[in-house]
């Protein structure tokens, strides 16, 4: 698997993946224009995109129509070093589930890739090419 990411100007880059593409960026106050999340956001949302997904997943058979299923992110900094500390998601549900399929659903979204590599991290090699 691999994605490019391409400076365009000022804080603005566009990554690539197949035939998709993101905007990132910062907002004004970072110096950026505001024309697409930021990594860190785009991380949330990897994050919790994933969880919606397992949730589909496991809620399928359950319920009859995903309108109004949302999954928010927050999170908040710690430091030394600078990175996210906490992520906290809420998975909100269309309807109610009895406590039962709740613990069910949390078992499901906690198989979701973007949290496993969160809490067993990979090897991170970075080499240096010139063109």
């Amino acid at each position: 698997m691999s994605l490019s990411v391409k400076y365009l100007k000022g804080k603005k880059f566009e990554v690539t993946c197949r035939s998709h593409r993101i905007i990132i960026d910062q907002p004004e106050s970072e110096g950026g224009t505001d024309q697409g999340m930021t990594p860190i956001e785009l991380l949330n949302a990897s994050l919790a995109s994933c969880a919606a997904f397992y949730a589909v997943v496991f809620l399928e058979r359950r319920i009859p129509t995903f309108s109004g299923l949302e999954v928010r992110s927050t999170w908040q900094y710690s430091e030394d070093p600078h990175r996210v500390g906490t992520i906290h998601l809420s998975i909100v549900l269309p309807q109610s589930l009895s406590e039962y399929e709740k613990r069910g659903l949390l078992r499901t979204v906690e198989h979701c890739t973007v949290e496993n590599t969160l809490k067993h991290p990979p090897q991170v090699l970075i080499d240096i090419m010139e063109e």
